[in-house]
């Protein structure tokens, strides 16, 4: 059961994600973003650490190293000074 929500609700964010524009970012820089998880739509902060293979960014959240933060789950970029 579980798998079958993970993939209809990939497919849900896939969609949202298809009329979004890339943001500019470089790595180090602060990330402010809304998640969109099984457990629901947390807003949270983190440092970019790299970027997925399509460009878009990668950072440590929910206990992944390597979460990919999707176009339209980004609010805002806060530069490395």
């Amino acid at each position: 059961m579980k798998h079958v929500m993970e993939d209809t609700l990939g497919k849900i964010l896939d969609a949202r994600e298809a009329n979004t524009v890339p943001v500019e970012f470089n790595i180090g820089d602060k990330l402010v973003f809304k998640a969109q998880t099984l457990y629901g739509r947390e807003k949270a902060t983190r440092i970019i650490r790299g970027k997925e293979y399509s460009g878009r960014p990668e950072v440590r959240y929910n206990g992944f190293d390597n979460f990919v933060v999707r176009w339209n789950e980004i609010v805002e970029v806060i530069p490395n000074d």
